[in-house]
């Protein structure tokens, strides 16, 4: 696998993005280059400059799942987005990523609140990567703000943490079909508007999700070949 690349300023951001006006998803992307997912690789991409500003960052989670939609499609205000295309179907990759309660499963989760991929659901994720200079287990208390089926999206944001990350980090993952086969999955987040050190906490953040991300083609693969061997014995 490589190592993870970052834009370092806006204006590169900017440039590239015009570039890539037809991609609905994001402005810019950064080549990781080959690994094992195939021949598309993953892409990576930090945004920097006014991004911890905080300014629009609760309009997915006051406007509900139509704003996720639209706030997915404008990439603006992201601190790091992640893309990486999987041999899964989109079918497998959403029956599994949008279980609030039992992905990533990498994780320790205990449901709080609510029910598993209903909007306003609360859990506690524990064993959280990022910090090491402490022993202390690292834990966060997530929402799911939105989620929408159709488009294969949802928002989850922090409630409350002991990881550094403030509350008001906010996160949007999304998959969207490439063929029958493959998908194109999408994962961004932003900061808090009183989030101090982001800029150490990117590439934390991106690697973890990153780490996911491969989780879920896994996941997804076992769950569709299982489906295929229940197929073929009927």
């Amino acid at each position: 696998m490589g190592s993870l690349s970052m834009t370092e300023n806006c204006s590169e951001t900017e440039e590239k993005g015009s570039e890539h006006g037809e991609n609905s998803w994001s402005e810019i992307t950064v080549e990781k280059g080959n690994d094992n997912t195939g021949e598309n690789g993953s892409e990576i991409t930090a945004e920097k400059g006014d991004d911890n500003t905080g300014e629009n960052w609760r309009e997915c989670a006051e406007k509900g799942d139509e704003a996720a939609e639209e706030d997915d499609d404008t990439g603006e205000n992201w601190s790091g987005i992640v893309e990486r295309t999987i041999s899964a179907p989109v079918s497998k990759v959403w029956d599994i990523a949008s279980n609030f309660w039992e992905f990533p499963n990498l994780l320790t989760i205990e449901p709080v609140e609510g029910e598993s991929r209903v909007a306003g659901c609360i859990r506690k994720v524990s064993n959280l990567p990022g910090r090491t200079d402490t022993e202390e287990c690292q834990w966060a208390t997530q929402k799911l703000a939105a989620i929408n089926t159709e488009q294969h999206v949802f928002s989850y944001e922090f409630v409350e943490s002991n990881t550094g990350l403030q509350p008001g980090y906010y996160s949007t993952f999304q998959a969207k079909e490439v063929d029958q086969e493959k998908t194109s999955v999408r994962w961004a987040f932003r900061f808090g508007p009183t989030q101090e050190g982001a800029e150490h906490l990117v590439p934390f953040i991106m690697s973890g999700t990153d780490m996911y991300i491969q989780e879920l083609e896994k996941l997804a693969n076992n769950s569709h070949e299982l489906e295929e061997e229940e197929v073929v014995a009927a």
